[in-house]
Order: structure tokens, then sequence, then C-alpha cells
């Protein structure tokens, strides 16, 4: 009974309204914007194109308010599950998940700019590779095992892609061809075919004169 008990407890509560005005409005504001900004940029890239002007109006008044509801949702849902893994509070972790969200900000750029400089789909792209990587960063800073991982990931894997940058700048400095051949017997087909053609065709042309005098002896 007491094991079911602590299990209850430790279950995260049931959502709330009130949760929304925990974290303070800064926090709601930013992501509220972002998730105002997604609804909006769902509908020109969906909505739009389809050149309907009754679908695109009501696409415009409902799809961003939408966006900027379910952004808050999904805000107030991982917030609380990140809460209930790394065993912060509820307001912190509302403050730092929101950061995450503001990359999604940037989007805006795409009316700022020539369309060359910042394509939209570019721009979501850097957006979500910024949501994801903050998440990560955050995570780390509240849990261990993440922590852990994290730096024996980017201590591995830069070094590795800083040798290999450093290699090939330094193989490319130095004057003649840079190819091996492979010792492999299915990598080396492609070679070993070519061969066998090149000597094909050059026994084929030794034997043209040969069939030509011998033509030419008989008339």
């Amino acid at each position: 009974m007491s094991a079911s008990t602590r299990l209850v407890r430790s279950l995260p509560q049931p959502f709330h309204l009130e949760d929304l005005l925990i974290p303070g409005w800064a926090p709601v504001v930013a992501v509220g914007l972002a998730g105002l900004t997604l609804g909006f940029f769902t509908w020109y890239a969906l909505i739009v194109p389809l050149h309907h002007a009754t679908t695109s109006q009501l696409g415009l008044l409902l799809i961003p308010p939408a966006g900027m509801v379910a952004t808050l949702l999904v805000w107030i849902g991982y917030a609380r599950y990140f809460a209930h893994r790394t065993g912060i509070t509820l307001i912190r972790s509302l403050q730092y998940d929101a950061l995450t969200w503001l990359p999604f900000l940037l989007l805006w750029l795409t009316f700022v700019f020539a369309q060359q400089v910042a394509l939209s789909a570019r721009v979501f792209l850097i957006a979500l590779s910024l949501f994801a990587i903050g998440k990560v960063l955050i995570y780390a800073r509240f849990n261990q095992t993440v922590r852990e991982v994290l730096i024996d990931f980017v201590a591995t894997r830069v070094a590795i892609v800083v040798i290999a940058e450093l290699a090939a700048v330094i193989i490319g400095q130095r004057a003649g061809t840079h190819v091996q051949e492979s010792q492999n017997v299915l990598l080396r087909s492609g070679d070993v075919g070519m061969q066998c053609t090149i000597s094909t065709s050059r026994r084929r042309a030794t034997r043209a004169p040969i069939w030509r005098s011998f033509r030419s002896s008989r008339s």
C-alpha cells in the first residue's frame, strides 16, 4: 500500500490553467509569440499556395491562434515532464524551456531579408536545430547522465572532425595524385573490368590489319 502511495505521489499533477501564470508573463509571451509564428508560417506554407480566397482568410483567422494554443500546451506538458524527471520546480522548468522556443521567431527574417539570403525552409531548419540543441543543453544542465553522454560525444566527435579537416588540408597541399588502388577484389572489380575492356580493344585493333591484308592478297 505504501509503494502504491509513493508511486501516485511521484506522478505529475494534472494540468491547470493557472500553471500558465506560474513562471511570469515574459515566458508566456515568448512561447505564445513562438506558437503564433509557427501557426502563421504553417498557414503561409500550406494554405496560401492553394490560391483560394475563402480558405486563405479562414486559415489566417484560425491557424495562428491554434498554433499558439498548441504550443502553450506542449510547453506546459514538456515542462511538467521535465520537472518530474529532473526534480526541479515547475517554475524553473517553465522558465528554462521557454528559452528553447525563441529561435522560431527567426522565421520573421524571411520577410526582412532577400529570399536568397533568408529562405523560409532554411531558416526553419536553423530554428529547429537551435530548438533541439537548446533542449539537449538544458537537459544536460540538470541531468548527470545526459551531461556525461554529451561531454563524451563532444570530446570524441569534435576531435575526429578537426583531425579529418586538418588531414584533408595537409594532403591537399602535397604535390601529385593522391589516389591509392584498393587491394580488395570487390573494390577493384571496376578497374579489372576496365583493363579487360582496354586489352580486348587492343587485340581487335591488332587483328584488323591482318584480316585486311588477307583479303587484299586473295583479290
